[in-house]
């Protein structure tokens, strides 16, 4: 079960298709998985969890800032666009590392929810 603090990680709305709280992935434990991973690389096995870690970064930076009216709907579509394409080509990746393939799948069954605000 997710707690109450991940449920508002994820902005507290449910996504289309009406998943509750306990099947998203928060951004906190994306996160956080990212961190653990990119910790215990080693010899370049960082690159697939530093670039997913950017990717969500980068995404919770583009709602702030639509949230806070910083960028117009419009921009803000173009950085949804931005954020797709950085995403489509993370989750073309096919490392052999198990973690980074573990986090490249956990990515991909996730991913209709990734880009929605």
């Amino acid at each position: 079960m997710t707690s109450p603090a991940c449920w508002s990680a994820t902005d507290g709305r449910r996504i289309s298709g009406s998943p509750t709280p306990s099947n998203q992935t928060c951004a906190a434990h994306l996160l956080r998985r990212t961190g653990e991973l990119i910790a215990d690389s080693v010899a370049g096995q960082a690159r697939v969890p530093r670039a997913a870690r950017r990717i969500l970064k980068h995404a919770l930076a583009f709602r702030d800032q639509r949230d806070e009216d910083v960028i117009d709907a419009d921009e803000f579509g173009l950085k949804v666009t931005e954020i797709n394409e950085r995403t489509d080509k993370l989750l073309a990746m096919r490392p052999t590392h198990k973690p980074k393939r573990r986090l490249i799948q956990h990515l991909t069954n996730g991913r209709e929810h990734m880009s929605r605000s």
